[in-house]
């Protein structure tokens, strides 16, 4: 049975050995809306909190589990965008992200944030962080 702490904002986070899981649910959207708060606010929580859990960091940076949770919790917004974005980036990494959103799209409600022996995607999204300014631009404000 997974155990979901909802200490932070009421946001469902399961921290487990290399991976952490955030649910994509109303208390992840309106967190991610509100006033000074973002996904690097949300990612600099969890990786703290794993290392007091784990006693040792979680081998995903603050930068790219910002990106992922940003790209899984609008899908909607970057599926409408992804064919400019695509264009600004790498070709083995806009591919990537191609085949991640396809993957994500059937299933969106959890966020698997991982390391990259156990997490096949951590390459996207270390791969979006020298562009996460664009990202950032697209969703404006939800950023």
């Amino acid at each position: 049975m997974t155990k979901w702490d909802k200490t932070f904002h009421g946001i469902s986070i399961c921290y487990k050995e290399q991976i952490v899981q955030i649910k994509t649910d109303k208390a992840l959207l309106d967190y991610l809306s509100g006033p000074e708060n973002g996904s690097i606010e949300l990612s600099e929580q969890i990786l703290a909190r794993y290392k007091e859990l784990f006693q040792k960091e979680l081998k995903v940076s603050e930068a790219s589990m910002s990106v992922e949770i940003l790209i899984h919790a609008y899908m909607d917004v970057f599926a409408r965008n992804v064919e400019k974005l695509v264009k600004m980036l790498p070709e083995a990494i806009g591919k990537g992200l191609i085949m991640c959103l396809k993957k994500m799209e059937a299933s969106t409600e959890i966020i698997d944030s991982g390391e990259k022996e156990v997490d096949s995607n951590r390459f996207v999204f270390d791969g979006l962080v020298p562009y996460r300014k664009v990202l950032y631009a697209i969703l404006r404000e939800k950023a």
